[in-house]
């Protein structure tokens, strides 16, 4: 597969989903790449990093990466711009 950008990865994995094979990351992982994607892709929706990573609601998505980073999806991509 050529190499993509987080946001080409969501929409991928969005329109694709049970034909893309996707890795099982461990939780720190997940949360790790979610932060990569908000940092390489301003234009990303929130709910697009949460499919990329594993989640099928953002609201919990949400809550459980505040778990793993001490800081919202959104507080930390503001905090980043």
């Amino acid at each position: 597969m050529p190499e993509m950008n987080g946001l080409e990865m969501a929409e991928e994995i969005r329109k694709n989903n049970q034909k893309t094979k996707i890795i099982v990351l461990s939780g720190y992982d997940k949360f790790e790449y979610a932060k990569k994607l908000i940092k390489e892709n301003r234009e990303i929706k929130f709910y697009q990093i949460a499919e990329a990573v594993g989640f099928n609601d953002y609201k919990y998505f949400s809550t459980i990466f505040k778990k793993y980073t001490g800081t919202t999806p959104s507080k930390y991509k503001n905090n980043l711009y």
